[in-house]
């Protein structure tokens, strides 16, 4: 050797010993206790063993703690916990592990009884890695065994959920930490702020054990000379020849099979397995052998095999090891110590980081403070000068129930907080949009509870605020409300009072912003989808100051979400698309909310969803095999209803003809009267007995296990028929919209809450079905529920504390006991920021006939006066009526404007003018803001007529709401029919004030919140908590079994719950037991699915016979086909597999490679032993399976030839879709 060349290579042995002596004098922090094999598991992502972590724990204890703790236990669910602590003697701590969702995702628990004078204290101290609380369910059932028990939660996150390797160290890590801290004597409740290690201070203990590995690789000379060989001798021409061939399959994969480019296919593999590059892999390759486990060896493998293990190893550490600078030199020092090009070494890793980017455009963000910065609007003097004085507003300001006073000290405090941040504000008044990113990228995840803490963000957000609105700063009110959310928090939730239109949707960003910046995340639930998509729009730009990503999880046109929404900091959406996403999850057969917890949420209109539809359940319903027969069940119903109707009215017309003819005068009406009145009283008891008579569900090919069902729910189907005919009405239920392949689609209208269009909501118990009849629409499936949830249970599965709702009426004393009983929550009331400048005028109580013309010529009184009227109707059929009689008065003097579907949203946008007349429904009763121009303030501002009645005093101010809101002026009245006010009455009168009226409104209100109370609340709770029982059942029996004939055993099994469900029928009267012991009795019934075996419907062994007849196992195919005759008792299964029959012949194929392939796939023959063929089985199989499908075709063909099908059809222009869905025999 050289002497230039030897001394290049002593500075480069130089360089790698002084890199590797700076690495390995770092300490060690989570490996330093651990075994050898421990710590080789967790340096390479592999998760720790139970054993292990047992052993080591002990150690630690043992070592550090023995004079504080006194047992271990390594527990393995929360059952475990529970009989732990009932175990625990007094004064003897103990410390337990246990997983939360997954077997290797360890929490800590520390666990004391001490004695004290009046009753045993329980102190708990607990800490989950990812930052998480105690589990719900968990902590009720402590806190239902221990009467005095405190839990302090340390949130602190040090890993994410995908880091599961780590769980088992980091814990043992945590042990020493709680150890130090209870040696120390702190206060308990200091535990909260105890630093805890993460992850990423461990950066050093990967690169110093990768260091190790390789000292001691490079001292073997020969391994480094092999190594380096065998890297140079794999042809690198071979990669992009592998990618170009492995992308072109992919993208054909999704490419229709007459799409695929074959031809692009075969020239790609051709290139990849060319003479040339084969000869040259077996040339490189020639000495890989076989060896004693049948596994492919290379010679470096056989000659060095501890060395590539220990290469191995460095290489699944390096997984693990953040890609940064130091990363980067340390991967410099192992290229130089083996010998290995370090730039192709860098430029993979570089790879991975350009991965990890793409991987990150799935994930919502804030937008670029850049870009922000760009968009500010001009910065404009604004000022507040006619706001109310600050002690006018303290003086308003209500915490605490109604009639409850508040405390002078709180007020006194809440003025000394908001003084201070006036004050904090100056040190902020000249900070630009980048300062604040500054100060937020610092506090992000970190921000204390202090008072200080909470005082400098509001001034802080106070300066954000105006900048990104020009110049203005934040309202006395809006602020107060921040502060009164955060005031005092005994561990309850609060529920402020702020008036229609102080700036709600301002108020709820501020407290998400705090609440993101101590590192929570954050839902907004709203009550419609406009509401949320505008929550975003107008607030996405403060955010983005903070860093904070904000996003909705409104449904788009197709009915899906954007997938990556639910990972945003803020989550805005509705009520029903959270619980619907949960459901989805629930039963661990989708990750909708990417693994998102129940953290903060923050409720707008907080009455809407807890008291006016806190009884309100989302249900995730399915149409289930063999539900398509059930339509002859509906037609014969609905055919025996119209006769039935005839029927009624003919002995109705004899009767009274009867009376008139045999009576005098005065006498024939009073008979006539009496006659109407029972005639009316009985006539659905009597159209239902004529209609059962008929024996509508007598289908002779009804799938077994239909029939129980059928005849359980007939008198069900039979009330929902009569609704559909009598009581449900298009424009005012539902909606008819013509779909994209023309046809006509029922969609039910929220009218008497939100008014939105449920477009993907379907009636259940047969109703939407009678509806889709009634118009002669193709019928859908009937579905059953089988996931659920109720608001109060969604509600419900945030901690308390974290529970913050605001609503302009908080709602009478009676409503705030009710929401007390359901929740750990107090209330507050904030003041306007400026007086409100409204007037009630009389209400009206006209003849049901007149109500449309009066309410236009009320509007037209109000136009006449230079103003403007916003008219809330009660369905979109009142709102029509109500403008045909506009359009009879049509003039110049005023301009019809529309709000009653989610496209009008922009209504809003335009100012309200002289002369317009908004006609909308219950869609802009809640939320919207309509801006009045200076014109019509000026005359009195705009002008509020509800149509209909509300329910109570709150939503009549909600309506009212939409007026005179920020201190404008305006008036509001209400115009309601006369049967609304003969519906609350004992008797009808004439006489009735409107004072009276809505007396006895709110006496019935009172009588339904005391109802929920007493009943729907535990309806509900016991509903909730037999759902969650099945869904944890589910999901841990399933989440296992992965072979295609399992999914089928999962789909019979919720199926079965689904029907069980519904028989059951629970109702607050007929709960009596717990419901851990009825659903002990679902799973007894269950229990031979359970086992594994279909048993309830055979549609599913039929399934797994396609299944497995797709595979060539004809034997397996055969057993699941006789396990479906055997279920299904021989019912209809070779009309099934009939129709598989027909959908096979309309392939075009030839007749006789059709008829082989039939034999060969439904009657198990071999295509390629065609001799030997019995055909009397042959002709056994196609006579049964002939005479099942001519039972339904005579069925069907009996059907369209009888005189009664007359009845249901309408006569319209075109195909009748009906008819036509009817004869295909096809269900949607």
């Amino acid at each position: 050797m050289n002497t230039k060349r030897a001394g290049a290579l002593s500075q480069r042995r130089r360089q790698v010993a002084e890199g590797i002596k700076a690495v390995s004098a770092v300490q060690d922090t989570v490996v330093a206790g651990m075994d050898e094999e421990s710590r080789k598991n967790f340096l390479a992502g592999r998760p720790c063993k139970p054993e292990k972590l047992t052993e080591d724990a002990k150690k630690i204890i043992e070592t550090y703690g023995h004079n504080v703790v006194d047992k271990f236990f390594l527990l393995k669910s929360d059952k475990d916990v529970l009989r732990t602590l009932n175990d625990a003697e007094i004064g003897k701590p103990i410390i337990m592990m246990y997983p939360n969702r997954s077997a290797h995702m360890w929490q800590l628990m520390y666990f004391v009884v001490q004695k004290t004078e009046k009753e045993n204290k329980i102190t708990i101290l607990f800490k989950d890695p990812a930052g998480n609380d105690i589990a719900q369910n968990l902590e009720k059932e402590i806190k239902k065994s221990f009467e005095n028990v405190e839990i302090i939660t340390n949130t602190q996150k040090q890993l994410n959920k995908n880091q599961m390797y780590a769980y088992g160290p980091v814990t043992l890590e945590n042990i020493k930490t709680l150890i130090n801290f209870l040696n120390k004597h702190r206060q308990w409740l200091e535990f909260t702020d105890e630093n805890f290690l993460k992850l990423k201070d461990m950066q050093q203990d990967y690169l110093k054990a990768v260091i190790e590995l390789t000292t001691e690789l490079k001292e073997n000379d020969k391994f480094l000379i092999a190594l380096k060989k065998f890297l140079n001798d794999i042809p690198v021409a071979l990669v992009p020849l592998v990618n170009k061939y492995t992308e072109t399959l992919q993208g054909m994969s999704e490419e229709d099979d007459d799409d695929l480019k074959c031809e692009e296919i075969s020239n790609n593999r051709n290139e990849l397995f060319s003479k040339g590059m084969v000869t040259n892999l077996k040339h490189q390759f020639k000495n890989m052998s076989i060896d004693s486990e049948n596994e492919f060896k290379l010679e470096i493998q056989k000659n060095f095999p501890k060395e590539m293990t220990k290469l191995n190893e460095i290489f699944e550490i390096l997984d693990n090891v953040k890609i940064d600078k130091e990363f980067f030199e340390a991967l410099k020092i192992i290229s130089q110590a083996l010998q290995l090009d370090f730039e192709k070494l860098k430029s993979f890793y570089e790879s991975r980081i350009r991965a990890k980017e793409d991987e990150a455009e799935n994930i919502i963000k804030s937008d670029a403070i850049d870009e922000i910065a760009k968009q500010l609007p001009e910065p404009k003097q604004s000022s507040c000068t006619d706001c109310s004085p600050l002690h006018e507003l303290m003086a308003e300001i209500v915490i605490g129930k109604d009639g409850e006073d508040s405390e002078e000290s709180d007020k006194n405090d809440l003025t000394d907080k908001y003084m201070a941040i006036v004050e904090k504000y100056e040190s902020w008044k000249n900070a630009t949009i980048y300062d604040i990113n500054d100060w937020a990228k610092n506090h992000k995840g970190n921000l204390g509870a202090t008072e200080d803490d909470i005082i400098e963000a509001v001034a802080v957000m106070d300066r954000a605020f105006h900048l990104v609105t020009g110049g203005f700063q934040l309202r006395a009110p809006q602020i107060l409300s921040v502060l009164v959310f955060l005031h005092n928090q005994q561990n309850a939730g609060r529920l402020c009072q702020i008036k229609t239109g102080e700036g709600k949707t301002v108020i709820v960003s501020l407290l998400a912003v705090i609440k993101c910046l101590q590192g929570h995340r954050v839902d907004v639930l709203t009550t419609n989808p406009l509401l949320a998509a505008e929550g975003v729009t107008e607030t996405k730009r403060f955010y983005s100051v903070f860093g904070i990503s904000v996003a909705t999880n409104n449904k788009g046109s197709d009915g899906s979400i954007n997938p990556s929404c639910y990972t945003a900091d803020v989550l805005y959406g509705t009520i029903t698309n959270f619980q619907f996403d949960h459901l989805k999850d629930s039963l661990g057969e989708s990750n909708t909310r990417r693994g998102r917890h129940f953290d903060v949420v923050i409720l707008d209109e907080v009455d809407s969803m807890l008291i006016d539809n806190g009884g309100h359940i989302a249900k995730l319903a399915s149409p289930y095999p063999g539900m398509e027969y059930l339509r002859y069940v509906y037609i014969n119903i609905w055919a025996a209803l119209q006769r039935a109707d005839a029927e009624y009215a003919k002995e109705s017309k004899q009767e009274i003809k009867e009376i008139i003819l045999n009576n005098p005068i005065e006498e024939a009406q009073i008979q006539y009267d009496s006659c109407l009145e029972k005639r009316s009283v009985n006539k659905y008891k009597a159209i239902k007995k004529i209609i059962s008579a008929t024996d509508p569900t007598n289908i002779p090919f009804l799938p077994k296990h239909l029939r129980d069902y059928a005849a359980s729910q007939l008198d069900t189907w039979l009330t929902n028929a009569l609704h559909a005919k009598y009581e449900c009405h298009e424009h005012i239920q539902y909606r008819l919209i013509t779909d994209e392949n023309g046809g006509k689609k029922v969609v039910p209208i929220d009218y008497q809450n939100t008014g939105v269009t449920m477009t993907k909501t379907i009636w259940s118990k047969g109703l939407h079905q009678f509806v889709q009849i009634k118009h002669n629409i193709e019928l859908t499936y009937e579905t059953l529920t089988s996931s659920y949830i109720s608001n109060l249970g969604y509600v419900n599965m945030y901690k308390d504390v974290n529970i913050y709702g605001m609503t302009g009426t908080l709602g009478s004393e009676a409503e705030q006991d009710l929401l007390s009983k359901i929740y750990k929550i107090d209330f507050a009331k904030i003041p306007t920021f400026r007086a409100k400048q409204f007037r009630e005028l009389p209400g009206t109580v006209v003849e049901d006939d007149d109500w449309a013309e009066r309410v236009a010529v009320e509007i037209l009184s109000f136009v006449d006066q230079g103003r403007a009227a916003l008219v809330v109707c009660e369905s979109e059929e009142d709102l029509m009526a109500v403008e045909q009689n506009l359009q009879l008065l049509k003039d110049d003097e005023f301009r019809v404007r529309f709000y009653y579907r989610e496209e009008h949203a922009d209504e809003t946008t335009e100012k309200v003018k002289v002369g317009d007349v908004i006609l909308a429904t219950n869609i802009a009763g809640r939320g919207t803001n309509f801006k009045t121009d200076k014109v019509v303030e000026g005359n009195g501002g705009l002008h509020v007529i509800v149509g209909f009645l509300p329910c109570n005093l709150r939503v009549e101010g909600q309506a009212f709401g939409r007026t005179s809101r920020q201190g404008n002026n305006g008036s509001a009245q209400l115009v309601i029919r006369r049967r609304e006010v003969n519906e609350l009455l004992p008797e009808i009168r004439e006489d009735v004030s409107f004072e009276e009226v809505k007396a006895l409104r709110d006496s019935a209100e009172f009588k339904r919140l005391e109802k929920i109370g007493n009943e729907f609340v535990k309806e509900l709770n016991f509903k909730d908590t037999l759902y969650g029982l099945f869904a944890d059942f589910y999901r841990k029996e399933t989440q296992f079994a992965a072979s295609e004939e399992y999914e089928y055993v999962r789909k019979d099994l919720k199926e079965l719950w689904a029907f069980w469900l519904e028989k059951k029928h629970f109702t607050a009267k007929n709960i009596t037991i717990d419901p851990s012991a009825v659903f002990d009795e679902f799973k007894q019934k269950a229990k031979t699915i359970i086992d594994g075996e279909i048993s309830h419907n055979a549609y599913y062994a039929i399934g797994v016979a396609d299944y497995y007849l797709g595979h060539g196992n004809f034997e397996e195919a055969q057993k699941f086909v006789e396990r479906a005759i055997e279920i299904s008792g021989d019912m209809n299964i070779a009309g099934a597999y009939l129709k598989k029959f027909e959908a096979f012949f309309e392939t075009g194929s030839s007749f006789l490679e059709r008829l082989n392939e039939i034999l060969k796939k439904y009657l198990h023959i071999n295509f390629f032993d065609i001799k030997s063929i019995d055909l009397s089985v042959v002709q056994s199989s196609l006579k049964k399976a002939r005479s099942h499908i001519e039972n339904e075709v005579e069925y069907v063909k009996g059907l369209m030839e009888d005189s009664n099908l007359a009845t249901i059809l309408l006569p319209e222009e075109g195909e009748n879709h009906f008819l036509k869905h009817l004869r295909s025999g096809r269900v949607v």
